[in-house]
């Protein structure tokens, strides 16, 4: 019985080690030099699925392994206490003594094996998850990247077909970023788009998914979110770029954003979606900029016509600073002016 126990837990320890060895010679051999393409990706994702399973069984295995090594362990040296008086005259009693103590120790080298490579498993199970995790994040904002949405996006197609669960989509192009870029550096560019990422995490539900869909173009998948019901998410984003505070040499520069917005329809695939969406960003650069626009499945339309129209000013450069001074407060007297005449139209209604 018990030399059954050691036996297999050597044979185990071995299997796991080797497995240890060849996941370590899989993650330094997929470390990408290059950026993987999405067949790649998945092939990859497929992958770290299946080794995050066997490391977790191997692990549990290992775990449960060593239990019964420990058990067996303590039968070993109390069955050496007993036999360990001295035996001078009974030879077959001295033999069985000395096999044991051989059990023992091949027991607690063992024992020694599987913690190690149990400990190794799950570093290298952790690599893998971070691989991924890169792969699927944006660097400068931390967001998660193109990828990242299709994904979300495939899971939301699966609930829609399952459970006919609703969600839109909003896509987000931030006003003149070449302009800015061109006329304030592209390291205050990059930080922009920083703080834009945070500005629409903080503003938007913890459940909705704001992406960086690429270069000044953001996503944000809304999950259980009609069209209707969209539209409150879509006045919070473009809002939170409004108020995104922008300081370049010590003076405020005013940031806005153009917002397209769609909702799934019945029998509407992914792609449907995401060109609908994009349809009604681009009506909304098309009309002036700083301002949503919805597509409802046939056509593109305007969804606050009395927002404040900030873009059609745009960023100030290289102006005298008392004209510089007189084009901001006449900006905010506008924002204010617009905001008030939004607000009496509604009282009105």
């Amino acid at each position: 019985m018990l030399s059954t126990l050691v036996i297999s837990g050597l044979l185990l320890g071995m299997v796991q080690l080797l497995v240890g060895v060849g996941i370590g010679l899989w993650v330094s051999a997929r470390r990408p030099t290059r950026q993987p393409n999405n067949h790649d990706l998945e092939q990859a994702r497929e992958v770290a699925e299946q080794l995050r399973d066997l490391t977790a069984g191997l692990s549990d295995a290992a775990r449960k392994q060593g239990d019964k090594l420990r058990e067996a362990g303590a039968i070993l040296a109390s069955q050496s206490l007993v036999l360990s008086r001295p035996a001078a005259d009974l030879p077959l009693t001295e033999l069985v003594t000395g096999v044991l103590r051989e059990m023992i120790d091949a027991n607690q080298r063992l024992q020694d094996k599987l913690t190690s490579t149990e400990l190794e498993l799950e570093e290298q199970s952790l690599e893998l998850a971070e691989h991924l995790h890169l792969a699927m994040t944006d660097a400068l904002t931390g967001l998660p990247n193109r990828r990242a949405l299709e994904d979300h996006l495939r899971i939301r197609m699966d609930a829609w077909r399952k459970h006919k669960t609703p969600f839109s989509l909003i896509m987000l192009d931030v006003d003149h970023f070449k302009r800015f870029n061109d006329t304030y550096g592209h390291s205050a560019g990059d930080e922009v788009l920083r703080t834009i990422a945070g500005s629409l995490r903080d503003a938007l539900r913890q459940h909705d998914v704001v992406t960086r869909y690429g270069g000044e173009e953001f996503s944000i998948v809304l999950p259980h979110t009609t069209l209707d019901s969209a539209l409150a998410a879509v006045s919070k984003a473009i809002r939170a770029v409004r108020d995104t505070p922008v300081i370049v040499n010590n003076r405020p520069v005013p940031v806005t954003a153009s917002l397209g917005v769609a909702s799934l329809l019945a029998s509407e695939r992914v792609e449907d979606l995401l060109e609908r969406a994009d349809a009604a960003l681009y009506a909304a650069k098309h009309n002036g900029r700083d301002r949503a626009w919805l597509h409802d499945g046939s056509q593109s339309q305007p969804i606050d016509e009395t927002a404040p129209r900030m873009a059609e000013l745009e960023p100030l450069a290289n102006l005298d600073p008392d004209l510089e001074h007189v084009c901001n407060d006449l900006r905010s007297s506008l924002s204010e002016f617009l905001s008030s005449a939004e607000a009496e139209s509604q009282v009105g209604n």
